[in-house]
C-alpha cells in the first residue's frame, strides 16, 4: 500500500481541492474483503484504487457557506466512463472517524471503486475538517453536503483523469440510510432535470424519526446506544434554536454538566453511550419528557417531524433494506416509509427484509444486497447504438443458427469478438446455446452482450427473461416456475452462501417453506440469477 504525503492537486478553486490520501493494490483490497468477512469471489475486484480527500463548500442551515470534506474513491487508470455511487456513512461523533480520514467505512468505497464505481463519501457538516457541531440526522444538511460533494467530484474529472457516464447510485446505512433518502428527495424534487438516479438503497435508516424511531429512543426499555438521544437534541438546537435556552432546561444536571465535553468532536460514540443511562429518557428532566410525550407541538417533536422522510413520492428504483431484529433503528421505519410512498403514488419502492439480525449483523447483509442489486442494474457505458438479430429456430443438436450484430457509427480501430473465438459481426452455423459478443474500443472500453440461440428466450445475468416467470413475489411457501428450460437451481442467501442446489428439469414448483424471511438469489444453470423475497 502506498501513501502519499499530502499530495495536493490544484483543482477548480481555492475552496475546492483534492488530496491523494492513499493508493490500494489488488492485494490490499483483497485483505479488506477478508477483514469484512465477505466470501471469496462475491465482490468482483478489478481495479487498483486511489482515495482522495475532497475539500469543498456547502450551505449551513444558518445561511452561511462552510467548509466540508469527504472522500472520493476512484478505480486507478480507467479511461472508460464510470458510474458514480454516493455512500452516506453511519453515526459517528469523533470528527476524525469519517471517510476522508480513512476510517473503516472508507473501505466500502474502496471495494466499490475496485468494482468500477467512482464513489463519493461525504463526512457531513461538523465532521472531518468541517467546523462546528455535526448536524446529526438533519435531513436537509445531510442531503446538501452529499449533493455538493457529488458536484465537486464532477468538476474534478479532468484534473483527476476520470469520466462519469451519467449513472448514479445512492446508498447508506443507519444515519447514512436517512441521509441517502434525504439526498434522493433533494435530487428528485429540485434537480431532476440535471440528474437521473439509477437506483437508491437506503439501509436501516430512521426515516420516521418523529414516530417509530422516537418511540425506540424514548421507550422504557434499555437501548444499546443511549447517546443518540442527546445527540439529536443538541443537533436540532443547533439548527432550529427553539428547543431550549440552556442545557439544564432539558437534561438532568449531572448530564447537562458533561454534554459539552462529550459532544465536542473528540469523543467516540462508544464513550458517549457509556456516559448515559441505558434507558435514554432517564437523562431528561421528568417534566420535559412528560411534555414531549403529551404535547404534539413540543419543540423537540416539531423538530423531529421536520426530518421525517416519507412525505414525498420517489420515482427512482428504491430498495429500503432492513432487518426485523434491528435493536437500534426500528425496522418499522422502512415499513412506514414504504406504506407512505405507495399511498403517495410511488410504484418504484420496495422494502426488503434481511432477517432477524441486530443492527450490526444487518449491515453486511444489506450492503451485499445493495451491491448485487446495483450490479444487476448497471449498464456498462457504450455510446453507439447496437442491434442484434438472431435466427433462433435451431433445434437441439442442429447447427444452423445465426446471429447478426449491427453497430451504428462504429470506428475502424474497434475490435469485435465472440466467445467462440470468432471475430466480426456475424456468427453462422451455431448450435443451440448462449454466446457472448464483445465490442472493445481503441481506448479499451468494452461491453459484452449475452445472446441465446434456440431454447428459452436469451438473457444475461442483468436482464429479465421475457417468457420465463418465477412467481409469486414475495414468496411464502412455494414458487412456481413457468416457461423454463433450466436443469439446476442454486439458492444462495444475501451473503452469497449456498443454501441448496436442486434439479428443476421438468419441475414447476420449488418449496421455499424452510427458508427464513429475507432476500435470496436463485441462480439457474449457474448463468441466470434472480432476486427472490421470502416472507
Amino acid at each position: 500500500m502506498t501513501l502519499s504525503v499530502a499530495c495536493l492537486a490544484t483543482i477548480l478553486s481555492s475552496a475546492q481541492t483534492a488530496e491523494l490520501l492513499e493508493s490500494y493494490t489488488i492485494e490490499d483490497i483483497e485483505n479488506i474483503v477478508s477483514a469484512f468477512g465477505f466470501p471469496d469471489g462475491l465482490i468482483e475486484l478489478t481495479y487498483e484504487v486511489d482515495v482522495y480527500k475532497i475539500t469543498y463548500e456547502t450551505l449551513h442551515p444558518n445561511g452561511e457557506m462552510v467548509v466540508a470534506t469527504g472522500a472520493l474513491c476512484l478505480p486507478s487508470g480507467v479511461v472508460c466512463p464510470l458510474p458514480l455511487s454516493s455512500y452516506q456513512h453511519g453515526t459517528v461523533a469523533l470528527k476524525t472517524n469519517v471517510p476522508s480520514h480513512l476510517n473503516s467505512e472508507t473501505n466500502l468505497g474502496v471495494l466499490y471503486a475496485s468494482s468500477g464505481f467512482a464513489t463519493t463519501m461525504p463526512d457531513f457538516i461538523g465532521l472531518g475538517d468541517s467546523p462546528g457541531m455535526h448536524l446529526y440526522v438533519h435531513a436537509d444538511s445531510e442531503a446538501s453536503a452529499s449533493f455538493d460533494l457529488i458536484q465537486a467530484a464532477e468538476g474534478m474529472q479532468e484534473e483527476l483523469g476520470f469520466n462519469l457516464d451519467g449513472q448514479l447510485f445512492l446508498w447508506g446505512y443507519s444515519q447514512g440510510g436517512h441521509a441517502t433518502l434525504a439526498l434522493q428527495r433533494l435530487i428528485e424534487t429540485e434537480y431532476s432535470e440535471e440528474y437521473t438516479i439509477t437506483a437508491s438503497a437506503p439501509m436501516s435508516g430512521p426515516y420516521d424519526v418523529s414516530g417509530v424511531q422516537a418511540e425506540y429512543l424514548t421507550g422504557d426499555e434499555a437501548y444499546p446506544t443511549p447517546g443518540y438521544l442527546p445527540y439529536v437534541v443538541l443537533s436540532y438546537q443547533e439548527v432550529y434554536g427553539t428547543l431550549y435556552e440552556e442545557l439544564e432546561d432539558v437534561f438532568l444536571p449531572e448530564y447537562a454538566a458533561i454534554i459539552p465535553d462529550l459532544f465536542d468532536g473528540t469523543v467516540s460514540m462508544g464513550a458517549i453511550n457509556a456516559s448515559f443511562p441505558s434507558i435514554p429518557s432517564q437523562c431528561l428532566l421528568p417534566e420535559v419528557f412528560e411534555a414531549f410525550e403529551s404535547d404534539p407541538e413540543h419543540p423537540i417533536r416539531v423538530a423531529l417531524e421536520d426530518n421525517d422522510l416519507y412525505n414525498w413520492t420517489p420515482t427512482a428504483p428504491t430498495n429500503l433494506y432492513y432487518c426485523e431484529g434491528d435493536d437500534q433503528v426500528s425496522y418499522l421505519n422502512a415499513i412506514v416509509a414504504l406504506e407512505a410512498f405507495v399511498e403517495n403514488g410511488s410504484t418504484s419502492v420496495d422494502a426488503l427484509n434481511g432477517g432477524d439480525f441486530d443492527h450490526g449483523g444487518c449491515a453486511p447483509l444489506a450492503m451485499l444486497g445493495a451491491y448485487n442489486w446495483f450490479n444487476e442494474l448497471y449498464e456498462p457505458y457504450f455510446g453507439p447504438e447496437v442491434s442484434i438479430d438472431v435466427l433462433d429456430e435451431t433445434a437441439e443438436g442442429a447447427e444452423d443458427g445465426s446471429i447478426t450484430v449491427t453497430v451504428e457509427n462504429a470506428e475502424e480501430d474497434w475490435t469485435y469478438s465472440w466467445s467462440t473465438g470468432d471475430t466480426g459481426n456475424v456468427l453462422n452455423n451455431v448450435p443451440m446455446g448462449t454466446y457472448q459478443y464483445t465490442i472493445t474500443t481503441a481506448e479499451g472500453c468494452s461491453k459484452t452482450w449475452d445472446i441465446e440461440v434456440g431454447g428459452a428466450v436469451g438473457i444475461s445475468s442483468t436482464e429479465e427473461l421475457t417468457a420465463f416467470q418465477l412467481f409469486p413475489q414475495p414468496a411464502t411457501s412455494q414458487l412456481t416456475l413457468s416457461n423454463h428450460a433450466f436443469t439446476t437451481l442454486t439458492i444462495r442467501d444475501i451473503s452469497g452462501r449456498t443454501m441448496e442446489t436442486i434439479n428443476v428439469k421438468g419441475i414447476a414448483i420449488v418449496d421455499v417453506s424452510q427458508l427464513s424471511s429475507g432476500i435470496f438469489f436463485f441462480t439457474f444453470d449457474e448463468k441466470h440469477t434472480f432476486r427472490v423475497i421470502k416472507q
